[in-house]
């Protein structure tokens, strides 16, 4: 079975290769089409046999991936590099063996189950086995290397695309952040599905998706076109680092991109999106220290003008109320919203963790609230830190940058994402991006 965008992304595949008639100018056109479906179109699916659904991303990694495959020709994947990747597959499979061979395994929540449902006792955790699931996981994740891999060395070689990906990350992100305003209009003015109507017919609903207009502080709750408000919030970590650590945007453009994309984070009513916020105001103040007094006052500005607005417009009252609400329960564990599902979850990763230190319970047999504790529980410290390794050194002469910022975006994965993340292109952007900075002569070459 497949959709109306599946075939409106073929038909836009063929478009892209007439248009560009040349494999480079192509291939940066599949990179930007997979990064628009990789993390502001995560709903739906290219296609689906039974019960298994193919997302649009996946295919668009699995074209590119072939299509970039000659690039091993070309380029020379260093001698460390496959030393990490092998590391970080001897891990994964000694947490495989440790899975299938244990007499005793870790307690997990099965595929597709509900971690509310557990807290509500209607369904019940059962010791962890090695099935499709884990099979699934570790295919993507070599997917994921590959792909890594591929767009490394071309970086590496091409400096001018580097530029092109920032900027189209960042303006695509907020031609989506511009659609969440357009979704908020009809939920919240015209109180209409139509929204998720028009997206879900073109695109499909994926076995996890959110289908219905729900409320979340008084206000209709915003996931733009992800499967639920807490991916859409996540969604916009890639761009706003890029915004952030880049110098192709001036800082008058920063201001205003970050405040856009900061406004529909909160309207999406995601506690984990409400903690990004914090995280990404820190990055701004931080950013540029000799601006950091004027940041602070155009900021002070901005929380003076929040604040007239709450306390005059009674709907962004209730939003607020109900952070401030779901920050207290959180503290004190009262059970607002998704608080106790949430460290429920993660007090069992970390049980499966204590219980299997070295190299996890096995790739795709646990995803809790959080990718830290879902990581760390999946693979093991071991494969942490291959997994870690191999994304900084990456497949061509590269230095780590950003360290500072990538230590202190870590305590903000605690509690948001999931394991999905492992296999991401939020992940990939990153580290290809904004955690390395690529070893490379300038170029004159621009994208036409």
């Amino acid at each position: 079975m497949v959709n109306i965008g599946s075939v409106l992304l073929i038909l836009f595949l063929i478009f892209g290769n007439i248009k560009y008639n040349t494999k480079e100018l192509y291939y940066v056109f599949l990179l930007k089409v997979l990064i628009v479906f990789s993390l502001y179109i995560q709903i739906g699916y290219f296609i689906q046999i039974g019960s298994f659904q193919l997302e649009y991303s996946e295919l668009l990694m699995i074209i590119i991936v072939v299509l970039g495959f000659s690039s091993f020709k070309n380029g020379k994947v260093p001698i460390l590099s496959w030393l990490v990747f092998l590391g970080l597959m001897m891990s994964i499979v000694l947490g495989y063996f440790s899975l299938i061979f244990s007499q005793e395994n870790s307690l997990v929540l099965a595929e597709g189950g509900s971690w509310d449902q557990v807290v509500w006792g209607n369904q019940f955790l059962t010791e962890a086995t090695f099935t499709a699931s884990n099979i699934m996981k570790l295919l993507r994740i070599l997917v994921f290397i590959l792909l890594f891999w591929i767009i490394d060395m071309l970086l590496s070689q091409k400096n001018y695309i580097i530029n092109e990906l920032k900027i189209f990350t960042v303006n695509a992100g907020v031609v989506f952040a511009g659609i969440a305003l357009i979704e908020q209009i009809t939920k919240t003015i015209l109180k209409s599905t139509v929204f998720l109507d028009v997206t879900t017919s073109i695109f499909g609903v994926a076995a996890s998706q959110v289908t219905k207009n729900f409320e979340r502080g008084g206000l209709f709750a915003l996931q733009g076109m992800t499967f639920e408000p807490s991916v859409f919030a996540l969604s916009f970590l890639p761009p706003i680092l890029l915004l952030l650590t880049s110098s192709n945007f001036k800082e008058i453009k920063k201001f205003s991109i970050l405040s856009l994309f900061i406004y529909v984070i909160i309207c999406s009513g995601s506690f984990g999106g409400f903690a990004l916020v914090a995280f990404f105001v820190g990055v701004y103040l931080f950013s540029n220290k000799k601006l950091i007094f004027m940041k602070i006052f155009c900021f002070s500005g901005l929380i003076i003008l929040m604040v007239i607005i709450i306390k005059f417009v009674p709907i962004f009252n209730e939003i607020f109320s109900y952070y401030f609400e779901r920050i207290f329960s959180f503290v004190n564990s009262t059970g607002l919203g998704s608080e106790t599902s949430r460290l429920y979850s993660v007090s069992i990763a970390l049980n499966a963790f204590k219980n299997n230190i070295l190299f996890g319970i096995g790739l795709g047999s646990l995803d809790v609230h959080g990718f830290i504790p879902s990581l760390v529980s999946n693979i093991g410290l071991v494969g942490c830190l291959f997994f870690v390794l191999l994304l900084f050194k990456g497949s061509s002469n590269s230095k780590p940058k950003n360290i500072l910022l990538f230590l202190y975006m870590l305590p903000f994965l605690y509690l948001t994402g999931s394991l999905r993340l492992i296999y991401s292109m939020h992940i990939m952007i990153l580290f290809l991006l904004v955690f390395r900075e690529h070893s490379q002569k300038e170029e004159l070459e621009k994208v036409t």
